[in-house]
């Protein structure tokens, strides 16, 4: 099976070098208080319960990952139709927000109490609001337990309608797991990545579940939660002491089918509510809770984890694609690319393996600020494979700082200083010639001990700046160690990439990825409203047989100091392309397109310390960071070519209702009306009138 590339190339057409900054615009608040009509900002307090997040309990060891995961948790939900959004309040009541005026009024009503739930074997996390379309939400307690709401029409308008459990199901060991859990079941807290409800042909309605929870490197070498998946042997292995395992998430794939009960029972206790079984599909293994899980029609997801994916038994090992290049599993496929090459934030290196032993003064090569020129004398065979003519590299280089060596008389290495630092290469030339960042990091070690001989005479030549090599090697070798002393901190907030994956829902194997060259992840688009519900259709209400348009929320990567939106897309759309893709023997083409650029986003954001939560729009009109107390920023992007400026506002919300601090718990985007939920309150910023 074929291993294609999710390139995130920007195009740089959608780039502007000529933007100086944003221009501030204060933004009028002064009858915020009275939530008139004509305040850009309108407060409300609709009688909830003061919603207190839960506190970590005394015996929590999380990892830093997790505690990262807890302070950005965004605790208001997207709603089940347009218009509408849920918060769950401090008496585990899920409360439904809901306003037909773009929220100038406002309904808020409870629909679900969450059962107290007693005899887990997790720790307590955030519960949270799924909603997987327009009659169909999931709760999860925060524990284990997901419950499965199904709207009830009651005659009258859609926010009126009545919401019943159709069933409840559990996630990871579970209460009612025979014997007693182990100290490392009790210190699982489980997180809930991802969901999605689909109308199989066969199956009916069934719901596909994304979650993931800490298990530490003794438990995974004894297959713990793997559900038969283990490492296999060429995975990424992290070193662990007995005392300090480093700690590796296991990512289940589970699948619910749903009871063909269009019109569920009149409400029922909780002690009623039917258990829904769950089937385990498949596992998987990362250094890192997904920051992306999205799911596409016909058995297909992406998965967008920091690091990746950990290689396990169900990973697609990555073969030649003869379009591409690529790397394979074995030595003789990768050689068959004229170098391989991988690279730090500030620097790239390169290594060509010779066909044949040369000296050094066979060669001939040249490195200025944008190409490289690499020519052979009395090496015929070398010449043929590896000659290069002014090949203008991807981007510029400190040409007095680059060196090359030959080690060996048969391997010719670069040591490329890049001018501009943080700066991610997805390929080293600014032609594509399909050959990926693909040096294992094991290999590369093996090169940083080999240059600690760097004076002996199996080095015959060095350019210029000759200490550069090895302070090169020690960076690019402390950045990506396959997981071995990983800085977890820097794992999470200093520059490594998202790398995003297609893969079957089946098996979790992998059809295409992108590269660790690909840009520095920065947030996610607002979520949207999912539509028609898989069991109006289930029940014969069939209008809408088109085939589902598959392009996926969008992403917001780093390029240099700007923002880059990028739409994930796949090639099936169309019925006949859609029904093709229904094989999960046939691969599904899919592309990353930047679609917007907001202005110095980056640089703006890395200077927010106490951002909690950051987002774009999916109409890429504005960036929203928000701080954990009081004040909320807004971004608008620039729609003229080249224009040296862009407005900017500044929210200060204030203190809330016993609450002076005014701590920001959750944000959500309703058309152009910015919800933002606090312990007693919620404020609507009009960005219209921003």
């Amino acid at each position: 099976m074929a291993y294609k590339v999710i390139d995130f190339e920007p195009n740089t057409k959608l780039l502007n070098p000529h933007f100086e900054g944003y221009k501030l615009r204060l933004v009028d608040k002064q009858n915020a208080n009275e939530a008139r009509a004509d305040s850009a900002v309108r407060l409300f307090t609709p009688g909830m319960a003061p919603i207190e997040p839960r506190k970590l309990a005394n015996n929590a060891l999380l990892t830093y990952d997790e505690v990262y995961s807890r302070v950005h948790y965004n605790h208001l939900f997207c709603g089940p139709r347009a218009g509408a959004l849920a918060y769950i309040d401090g008496a585990g009541n899920v409360q439904m927000v809901s306003s037909s005026d773009s929220f100038r009024t406002l309904d808020s009503r409870p629909i679900f109490a969450i059962p107290e739930h007693g005899g887990g074997t997790a720790l307590p996390g955030y519960p949270g609001v799924f909603c997987l379309d327009a009659k169909v939400i999931l709760v999860f307690d925060g524990i284990e337990r997901i419950y499965v709401l199904h709207s009830k029409s009651t005659g009258g308008t859609e926010d009126a309608d009545q919401w019943v459990a159709l069933g409840v199901f559990e996630i990871g060991v579970g209460s009612v797991a025979a014997g007693a859990a182990g100290d490392d079941e009790r210190h699982r807290m489980y997180y809930v990545v991802g969901a999605h409800i689909e109308d199989t042909p066969k199956q009916g309605s069934v719901i596909r579940l994304h979650y993931c929870y800490k298990i530490s490197k003794d438990e995974e070498k004894h297959g713990a939660g793997t559900s038969g998946h283990g490492l296999g042997a060429g995975a990424q292995r992290s070193s662990a002491t007995a005392d300090h395992p480093v700690p590796t998430f296991c990512i289940h794939a589970i699948q619910i089918d749903l009871p063909a009960c269009v019109s569920p029972p009149a409400e029922t206790p909780a002690a009623t509510i039917p258990v829904l079984p769950t089937t385990t599909v498949h596992t998987l293994h990362s250094h890192a809770i997904p920051a992306y899980c999205e799911y596409l029609p016909y058995n297909k997801y992406v998965l967008g984890v920091k690091d990746g994916v950990v290689l396990d038994d169900t990973e697609l090992v990555p073969q030649i694609d003869q379009q591409r290049g690529g790397f394979g599993s074995d030595v003789q496929t990768r050689h068959s690319a004229p170098y391989y090459w991988m690279q730090t934030n500030s620097d790239v290196t390169v290594c060509i393996e010779l066909p044949t032993k040369i000296g050094a003064r066979q060669i001939s090569c040249v490195l200025t600020r944008s190409a490289l020129t690499i020519g052979f004398t009395d090496a015929d065979e070398c010449a043929a494979k590896h000659t290069f003519d002014s090949a203008a590299l991807f981007d510029h280089i400190v040409a007095d700082e680059s060196v090359w060596t030959l080690e060996n008389g048969s391997v010719l290495t670069l040591y490329l200083q890049k001018t501009r630092e943080n700066v991610r290469w997805p390929r080293v030339f600014g032609a594509e010639d399909g050959v990926l960042e693909t040096m294992d990091p094991s290999e590369f070690a093996s090169i940083r001990d080999r240059l600690e001989k760097y004076t002996s005479d199996h080095i015959e030549h060095v350019g210029p700046r000759t200490g550069l090599a090895r302070q090169s090697a020690d960076r690019a070798l402390d950045q990506d160690n396959g997981g071995e002393e990983f800085d977890e901190e820097q794992s999470l907030e200093g520059g490594q990439a998202v790398i995003f994956s297609l893969r079957q829902w089946s098996t979790g194997q992998a059809e295409a990825s992108s590269t660790g060259g690909a840009p520095d992840w920065l947030c996610a688009s607002f979520p949207e409203n999912k539509g028609t519900s898989c069991l109006d259709k289930q029940a014969g209400n069939k209008e809408d047989n088109s085939a589902p348009v598959c392009t996926l929320p969008k992403v917001c990567l780093k390029f240099d100091v700007d923002g880059v939106v990028f739409g994930i897309e796949t090639a099936s759309k169309g019925a006949a392309a859609a029904a093709a893709a229904a094989s999960e023997s046939k691969n599904a083409e899919a592309k990353a397109n930047h679609m917007g650029t907001f202005a110095a986003l980056a640089y703006i954001q890395a200077s927010k310390r106490e951002k909690r939560f950051m987002y774009v729009d999916a109409d890429m009109s504005v960036a929203v960071l928000a701080e954990s107390h009081r004040r909320v920023y807004i971004y608008h992007q620039i729609r003229e070519t080249n224009a040296r400026s862009a407005v900017q506002n500044v929210v200060d919300l204030g203190g809330d209702t016993e609450d002076a601090s005014g701590e920001l718990l959750g944000i959500q985007l309703v058309g152009r009306v910015l919800v933002v939920l606090r312990r007693r309150s919620l404020c609507c910023i009009d960005l219209d009138r921003c």
